[in-house]
């Protein structure tokens, strides 16, 4: 069981969906990704790609229970992923976004998306969040891989399959995290890796709703276990690129690998190789961006002009500096102290800093702020609290343990150099995404939302150190000692997640939609307005209910109306018109009539402490008839 559990599947999963996404990007450049094409080809290159990865790769030694128990930690965490997963049909956030553009590609197979824009004349506009306007087309934002992983789940079991499919992809990237610690920290130390990492509620916040967390942990974590192995750089280095495919910023996360890979050339362990899959997996991800999705990368062109930057820098200085060959006697415990000491500066941090910079959710932070009782600064950025963000969900006690392990395993890797298993990359990935994390999260930063930028890598990977330091200490420490760092570690984490076990957001938000689709007979045209309506419904009703769907804002209706309902009309169509709110409609003229009246929840959006209960959400949608 160990084996099959931490040797092979830890590696062959991440390759499965390697395999899978480079094959469906050309289909989906070709209008082609339906099941039959998809299938046809991209599930031999999935298994291809795995059988290569396990074939290549020695098996994996180790006592039974801990592959067994491992798998219990996965599947415990499948099942309060998937039971209480999210319905994100109405677009509030990022979640929706992925989520309706993996409902799109499981109908059509095909960007970008049509418009309707001849139906409406020229007074009204097509984008809304998470929607470019781009010519009389409609373009997704964010980048296709997790839409594209998810879409096979909607062929099977529609839109359904597509909002609990993440749990899945979140199941495989804690094998791919256990699979990771199973190499550095040993067998033992893989269940207490996947159980710190599982029971963190970012992560399993991440698995219940269409997020692209899940499949960047996956396939980052699967290509650090392969460069753990020092067999396969090449593939290594590609499983991690491809995290480019479900996060724009994911580079950021593989500087440090860069030099790495530089510096080690002159032992021959596959250096090039492993720049050589870096470079494609991450070029496939920015063609993704820059065909599929231009008006969001140009968005982020200024950082992605950075991480190039900082990549040829870190190169160019690795180059320079390859002829030292000594090492000196004093760098081991140097890089110990230097993580040591930056952990207890980023605790220390909101002691000297308050972190402001102009952000386009000022308007949003201010509301917060004045609805929890906290002093209106719209230009916080709450950054300095990043660590306590950490502490908050896995304790203090485990962000101890974490840093003492991380820093280490650092000192152990540069006194003996590699072993069986080589630290390097992992340490350089987590060390550098940590620290970058930390210093800026750049997201709005509300909780559970902000913590988000917590699971890619500094969950996973300080919970792998975590337990690197626990099993490490296992020889050293009586059992009584070990056990009870094990506990401090753990403990925490479950008890900040357990009042949000059965949190799950959003639910009744499928079938609401389903009753405004029944009321929209096909020969609708949609004009959506209301300042909630035109940000939350544009692309559930052109995705979910096949029609054309224009956007009006609240003061032009009145005026818009007459134009665009006799355009509507020369085309066959009748004009609808859905708002949030009743008083919009009615002041324009229009007769609104009650579709949905839905209470549900959504998440807590708090701004200075730990959510411990979702909030009451009420979602209505009113209609009204020229």
């Amino acid at each position: 069981m160990t084996r099959l559990v931490l040797g092979r599947l830890p590696l062959a999963l991440p390759a499965l969906a390697a395999g899978w996404l480079l094959v469906a990007l050309p289909l989906l450049l070709l209008g082609a990704y339906r099941p039959l094409p998809a299938v046809a080809l991209g599930g031999p290159a999935a298994l291809a790609l795995a059988w290569f990865v396990v074939r290549r790769t020695p098996d994996l030694d180790g006592p039974a229970w801990a592959g067994w128990l491992t798998l219990a930690v996965v599947v415990g965490f499948l099942v309060l992923a998937w039971g209480w997963s999210s319905e994100h049909v109405v677009l509030r956030r990022d979640a929706g976004s992925y989520g309706l553009y993996a409902d799109w590609l499981a109908q059509h197979g095909r960007l970008p998306i049509p418009s309707g824009s001849s139906g409406f004349g020229p007074d009204v506009s097509f984008a809304s969040p998470g929607f470019f306007q781009r010519g009389t087309a409609i373009v997704p934002q964010f980048l296709s891989g997790t839409p594209l992983l998810l879409a096979p789940a909607g062929w099977v079991a529609g839109l359904a399959g597509i909002l609990h499919a993440d749990a899945l992809v979140g199941a495989a990237a804690l094998l791919a995290v256990a699979g990771v610690a199973a190499r550095l920290a040993g067998a033992r130390g893989a269940p207490f890796a996947a159980l710190g990492t599982g029971l963190a509620y970012p992560v399993l916040h991440a698995a219940r709703s269409p997020y692209s967390e899940p499949l960047a942990m996956l396939l980052l974590f699967g290509g650090l276990a392969l460069l753990a192995e020092r067999r396969l750089p090449l593939v290594g280095g590609l499983l991690a690129g491809l995290a480019t495919r479900a996060r724009i910023d994911a580079p950021a996360d593989l500087l440090l690998l860069v030099p790495y890979a530089v510096l080690a050339a002159r032992t021959g362990r596959g250096s090039w190789r492993l720049v050589a899959g870096l470079g494609l997996g991450v070029g496939v991800g920015l063609l993704d961006g820059i065909v599929l999705s231009r008006p969001y990368v140009a968005t982020v062109a200024g950082e992605l002009f950075a991480i190039t930057a900082a990549a040829v820098l870190l190169a160019v200085a690795a180059l320079a500096l390859r002829r030292w060959v000594a090492r000196p006697q004093w760098l081991p415990w140097a890089a110990a102290a230097g993580i040591t000491l930056a952990g207890i500066g980023f605790a220390l941090r909101p002691l000297v800093q308050v972190a402001r910079r102009p952000t386009s959710a000022a308007g949003m932070i201010g509301a917060l702020q004045e609805r929890q009782g906290l002093p209106r600064d719209p230009t916080r950025t709450y950054d300095e609290h990043s660590l306590h963000w950490l502490a908050w969900w896995v304790g203090w006690p485990a962000v101890a343990l974490a840093v003492a392990g991380l820093a280490l395993l650092a000192r152990d890797r540069l006194r003996s150099g590699p072993s069986r298993y080589d630290a390097a990359p992992f340490l350089l990935v987590v060390a550098g995404a940590t620290a970058a994390v930390l210093l800026r999260p750049s997201i709005t930063p509300d909780h559970p939302w902000a913590d988000r930028r917590l699971v890619p890598v500094v969950v996973p990977g300080l919970a792998v150190c975590a337990a690197w330091l626990v099993a490490s200490s296992a020889g050293r420490l009586p059992r009584w000692a070990v056990a009870i760092l094990g506990t401090l570690a753990l403990v925490p984490v479950g008890v900040a997640t357990a009042p949000l076990l059965g949190a799950a957001t959003e639910r009744g938000e499928a079938s609401a939609v389903s009753r405004l689709c029944e009321r929209l007979d096909p020969r609708a045209a949609v004009v959506i307005t209301g300042s909630r309506g035109r940000n939350e419904l544009p692309q559930t009703v052109r995705g979910r209910c096949g029609v054309p769907v224009a956007v009006v804002a609240e003061d032009r209706l009145a005026a818009t109306l007459p134009t665009v309902d006799a355009a509507v009309r020369r085309t066959g169509r009748h004009l609808v018109v859905v708002a949030e709110s009743a008083d919009v409609l009615t002041a324009a003229g229009l007769r609104p009539e009650p579709v949905v009246d839905l209470g549900t929840r959504e998440d807590a959006r708090l701004l200075a402490r730990r959510p411990s209960r979702a909030a009451p959400l009420r979602v209505q949608i009113w209609t009204a008839t020229r």
